[in-house]
């Protein structure tokens, strides 16, 4: 698959040029599909590396997300059982919700 080096920029008056966040880069938009499938589709990779699938769907009348992220208790270092786990909950956590403390864990 080759890949495109087209940069996504957020448009004129979105807070993220303003703020100087990075744009995300188009890897591709040539995936295969069905015939019948009027989604279109792009890979992007974001400031972070993390590529991602985009679908676009002109039927849908609802947004969502999904992550995959290939690690877990088998990247645990043997001295730190669950360290895995436990950035699971801290990068999933809502930004509202309070810090637990130690008592908690």
């Amino acid at each position: 698959m080759a890949h495109l080096r087209r940069t996504l920029s957020p448009g004129p008056g979105n807070p993220s040029r303003e703020n100087g966040l990075r744009s995300a880069e188009l890897v591709t938009d040539r995936l295969e599909t069905p015939s019948l499938d009027d989604r279109t589709y792009r890979v992007v990779r974001l400031p972070n590396q993390l590529e991602t699938l985009l679908v676009h769907d002109p039927q849908a009348d609802k947004a969502s997300a999904a992550m995959d992220v290939a690690v877990g208790s088998f990247s645990d270092e043997d001295d730190m059982p669950g360290m895995a786990h436990a950035v699971e909950h801290v990068s999933l956590l809502p930004a509202a919700a309070p810090c637990p403390s130690p008592a908690d864990t």
